[in-house]
């Protein structure tokens, strides 16, 4: 049985959700400063190597995101940061995984 990997889609979708995790950081006034001493403005990048890899690597073992199963783990790895963030009693409110329709539309906006 093949495992299945993330869709280019899928890749493109957690890249847009990257990006909702990081507008919502920076509209909450926050930074990445519980990661590194030096205030790091929240980009997809940052949001990407200091919190999604770091969860992906502890609780599925992948060092890469296109080594990620097609929904099962992204999906455990959103509902982890979800959590972390009501766990740190924040007021960030993490987006929803991007379907296809807001791939969609995130591309004719552009």
């Amino acid at each position: 049985m093949e495992i299945e990997r993330l869709t280019r889609q899928q890749q493109k979708a957690l890249y847009l959700w990257l990006s909702l995790v990081a507008d919502e950081l920076r509209n909450r006034g926050l930074d990445m400063r519980k990661a590194l001493i030096a205030p790091i403005i929240p980009t997809k990048e940052s949001v990407l190597e200091m919190i999604w890899r770091p969860i992906m690597q502890a609780y599925v073992g992948k060092t890469s995101t296109t080594q990620l199963l097609k929904q099962k783990e992204i999906d455990e790895i959103v509902d982890i940061i979800k959590v972390m963030f009501m766990d740190m009693k924040s007021d960030v409110v993490v987006p929803n995984f991007p379907s296809e329709e807001e791939l969609y539309y995130s591309k004719v906006a552009r």
